[in-house]
């Protein structure tokens, strides 16, 4: 197995720069030995500090639930606890300053509880505040990290449901935006921590809208709500749009289904949505929830209407799919080839492996980069005739050159790497291409190959 220093150097000087988002991604169904009733209409966020998923709540054949479970990537728990109101349309967020799942309003046996709840991995603690964002069921919430803040927004059938409302661990503070999205409920909430701004993403606009469901964008940075104007968006109407999550592994917002007929996976990178193909997939549903499982890096989707069938309660996780895809064309008589094995993806903490073809002479090897559109300043391809290779293009940047490969045949070598278990890694994308001498072929002697691009997935 062939590994270069240089290579390995580099995937970690690039962890931070070189992201990209990867468009394979996975929907697994997990068979738990034990999991929580059917429901819908629950809240769920993931605890960091305790590394576990955590869900409270919901509605099942019109009865409220009160209990909390807790996942562990392979199963839930159920948490014993003092007694707890039972409720649905409430809305929990993650603290991490502090280290507690917050909890806030829904409706509980026809009121609407006006307390703060603080979930510390054994038990809820509730806390009456002062002030409080008020009686709110539909809202949405999220942790800002960067103010080490969570904000809550919106609401359904109360006076001031279009405010701002932050808990900052004691108290919530009513803020004053130059400008707020339209009163609205069944809305979601995620905190895009590469950009440090709190997305809101559609719902059901209040009576001054006409009641109707928007798959509008706007971005919380603290002090105001901003809107946004992408050309492609997700299809209306979707709701609720609780499986909204930050994947921090993709640095993308995802979202998935909220419609009686539409299974889709969107992601959403500040600037535009995206629709990725995601197969297989969950059923079409609403009323379920979606989170990040950090320690993981795997998206965690529960339960949920599904129609016709009803609700349910089946577990979904999704990962980033290692994916070696071909591009380009090599030059020579015959052309030098870089095929990726099918069966060596470049899954972290495997052996990625690629086989160069129809090699014309010992000295061959490969050339890396982390760009496929442009080396420096120059586009992408760019044609190497000038360098006396008529007919040869560079595919990729070339930040790594000289990386060495086995001779296998007489006209094939072969390429393998250990990739590193680094969870910032997942998504990145490598880009490489073969070169060779080639005496005879052209006035510089030398070939090179199609390109062969990386992604680097979970699975």
């Amino acid at each position: 197995m062939n590994t270069h220093p240089r290579l390995r150097l580099l995937f970690v000087l690039a962890t931070s720069a070189a992201l990209a988002n990867a468009q394979g991604l996975q929907w697994t169904q997990m068979l738990p030995p034990h999991q929580p009733a059917v429901r819908g209409w629950h809240a769920m966020a993931f605890d960091a500090a305790r590394q576990q998923g955590v869900l409270h709540g919901g509605y099942t054949g019109g009865t409220e639930l009160g209990d909390t479970w807790t996942w562990d990537g392979l199963d839930w728990t159920a948490q014993p606890q003092a007694a707890l109101p039972t409720r649905r349309w409430h809305a929990m967020a993650y603290d991490a300053a502090r280290q507690r799942v917050v909890m806030y309003g829904g409706q509980s046996a026809g009121s609407y509880p006006t307390a703060t709840y603080l979930w510390d991995g054994t038990n809820w603690t509730t806390v009456t505040t002062t002030t409080h964002p008020g009686l709110r069921a539909k809202h949405a919430m999220a942790y800002d990290a960067a103010r080490q803040r969570v904000v809550l927004y919106g609401g359904v059938g109360f006076a001031g449901s279009n405010n701002t409302w932050e808990w900052d661990g004691t108290a919530w503070l009513l803020q004053s935006p130059a400008q707020s999205p339209p009163e609205r409920n069944e809305h979601a909430m995620a905190y895009d921590a590469a950009r440090q701004r709190t997305v809101l993403f559609g719902g059901q606009l209040g009576p001054a809208g006409n009641f109707a469901y928007v798959n509008d964008v706007w971005e919380w940075d603290g002090a105001t709500w901003h809107t946004t104007s992408p050309a492609v968006q997700p299809p209306t109407p979707r709701y609720p749009t609780r499986a909204f999550a930050y994947d921090a592994s993709r640095q993308r917002i995802v979202l998935f289904s909220g419609h009686n007929s539409l299974a889709d996976t969107w992601t959403w990178d500040g600037q535009q949505w995206t629709q990725l193909a995601a197969a297989p997939a969950p059923l079409a549903r609403q009323n379920h929830s979606l989170i990040y499982d950090e320690t993981r890096q795997t998206l965690v989707l529960f339960g949920g209407s599904v129609p016709v069938q009803g609700q349910r309660n089946d577990t979904w996780i999704t990962q980033l799919v290692a994916s070696a895809t071909a591009f380009g064309s090599g030059c020579g008589t015959p052309a030098l080839g870089l095929v990726p094995d099918p069966n060596a993806r470049p899954v972290l903490g495997q052996t990625a492996a690629l086989t160069v073809t129809d090699v014309p002479h010992p000295f061959v090897a490969l050339a890396a980069g982390w760009d496929r559109n442009w080396f420096g300043s120059s586009p992408l391809p760019m044609s190497l005739a000038i360098y006396g290779m008529p007919g040869c293009d560079l595919l990729q940047s070339t930040e790594i050159a000289g990386i060495p490969v086995v001779p296998a045949t007489a006209t094939t070598s072969s390429y393998s790497l250990a990739l590193p278990n680094i969870a910032q890694l997942l998504g990145l994308h490598l880009y490489l291409q073969a070169y060779s001498l080639a005496p005879g072929q052209n006035s510089l002697g030398m070939i090179v190959s199609n390109g062969v691009d990386w992604v680097f997935g979970a699975q």
